[in-house]
């Protein structure tokens, strides 16, 4: 599919029209991750990158310049979580 085309400040600048990427990791850590208190190097995206078990993968672009609104999202879903 081609890129969208749009002007940004008068100039013309191309985007796709969706911007892709996954988090992958083993079921299992994921199941630590989404414990009410997980344990350390299991609590946070990143510490799940550090340590390897999680893959980011596609146009980290977006993930990477919104990554406190999806560590904060994820984290909501948490086991006893409050809204």
């Amino acid at each position: 599919m081609p890129p969208v085309m749009f002007k940004a400040r008068g100039k013309p600048a191309s985007w796709r029209n969706f911007t892709a990427f996954a988090l992958r990791a083993p079921s299992e850590e994921w199941e630590k991750f989404w414990q009410r208190r997980p344990p350390p190097g299991s609590n946070d995206l990143m510490a799940l990158i550090k340590r390897r078990v999680l893959q980011a993968e596609g146009d980290l672009h977006v993930f990477m310049a919104n990554l406190r609104y999806f560590k904060e999202a994820l984290g909501k879903l948490r086991a006893g979580a409050s809204a």
